[in-house]
């Protein structure tokens, strides 16, 4: 299993108008985290230390949403809840398709047991006989 590379140092840069956000990896690798405007959000080198490039990243999306007023909900928890969404979408998906072959077997006069998930998020089974 890979793990993803970790920030061991940061550094910012002054470019004139922006500041960059610098990373140096465990890996040996240096790269550009982002820029941003210091007359509206303000950063220091020590909160990078530890965190992953995406997490890194993440940093300056959190700081501006908030500095523009917006709500922001963490990559983690988005992810979370596609997974959430995608589970119940199957399962309704399921519910659906149980119920159509149910209508096809009553309208062809088929004797059937159909196993369909009880509800979303769950392993457990039930029987639908029709």
């Amino acid at each position: 299993m890979t793990t993803e590379p970790r920030i061991v140092s940061a550094t910012i840069l002054d470019l004139r108008f922006q500041h960059a956000v610098m990373a140096t990896l465990d890996n040996g690798e240096s790269t550009e985290l982002f820029r941003y405007y210091p007359d509206e959000l303000s950063f220091s080198p020590e909160e990078f230390i530890g965190l992953t490039v995406e997490d890194g990243s993440e940093r300056f999306t959190i700081k501006d949403m908030a500095y523009l007023g917006a709500s922001y909900t963490p990559r983690s928890e988005r992810l979370a809840a596609s997974k959430r969404q995608a589970e119940a979408d199957l399962s309704r998906a399921n519910w659906w398709k149980a119920w159509e072959w149910k209508v096809l077997a009553k309208r062809s006069g088929i004797n059937c047991i159909l196993r369909a998930p009880k509800y979303a998020g769950h392993e457990d089974w039930s029987d639908i006989e029709f």
